[in-house]
């Protein structure tokens, strides 16, 4: 097969997934796997033992690309699982601070610093920031 798509974490009473992945074969006939979100810390297991069982025959499992649509943790809970349970080659999420000089030009309050900014977004966003740090 050139590709599978794959719902992870569909709860009964819903018809929307916390987390997909799927692979294709690359021109080079090896697969290339993406993962996008990775649902709460339980989808992030789950995820991780399906990709485990159907896509490295049991083997740790390889993920090309891990994308975080956002911070919300049935999006990013099972991330950190993922991370630290499968070779992850390059995650790509939405992190604020990385554009503070841009925010900082928008604050009117000037006791407010760039530090304090960072330090404040890295607080609100505290699951992307365990992200990044891993």
């Amino acid at each position: 097969m050139d590709y599978e798509i794959d719902f992870i974490g569909v709860p009964d009473d819903k018809q929307d997934s916390q987390a997909v992945c799927l692979r294709f074969r690359n021109g080079e006939g090896q697969y290339t796997t993406i993962v996008y979100d990775a649902g709460f810390t339980s989808g992030g297991e789950e995820m991780c033992a399906h990709l485990k069982r159907y896509y490295s025959n049991g083997e740790r499992p390889c993920i090309d690309y891990l994308f975080c649509s956002h911070s919300h943790d049935d999006h990013i809970g099972g991330v950190v699982h993922l991370i630290e349970n499968c070779d992850v080659k390059r995650i790509f999420f939405n992190a604020p601070w990385d554009c503070i000089d841009e925010l900082y030009n928008r604050i009117t309050d000037r006791r407010k610093t760039r530090i304090s900014l960072d330090r404040l977004l890295r607080e609100k966003y505290s699951g992307l920031d365990s992200i990044e740090k891993l």
